[in-house]
């Protein structure tokens, strides 16, 4: 596993190629953080049926105060597990 231990933070993650993209990460070994307006259970599912490790953080990445709360905070690399 390539990305073991890792921790990658997929905005668009709800649907589309962010969702794709979190569930390759996680096949890789990466923790991921999925980040979106859109609800996240049905990517946080996926990943979590594939061995995965993830949460799910519903936050707007054009506002640059939840942006900066969810990574300085790291609230999002503590509770992965």
């Amino acid at each position: 596993m390539k990305l073991q231990d890792r921790v990658a933070i997929i905005t668009g993650a709800a649907r589309g190629l962010g969702q794709v993209f979190a569930l390759r990460l996680a096949r890789e070994g990466a923790k991921v953080v999925l980040a979106d307006r859109l609800k996240l259970a049905d990517t946080e599912e996926q990943v979590k049926k594939i061995g995965g490790q993830a949460i799910s953080m519903e936050i707007d990445v054009t506002d640059y105060a939840s942006v900066h709360t969810m990574v300085d905070s790291q609230i999002a690399c503590q509770r992965i597990g």
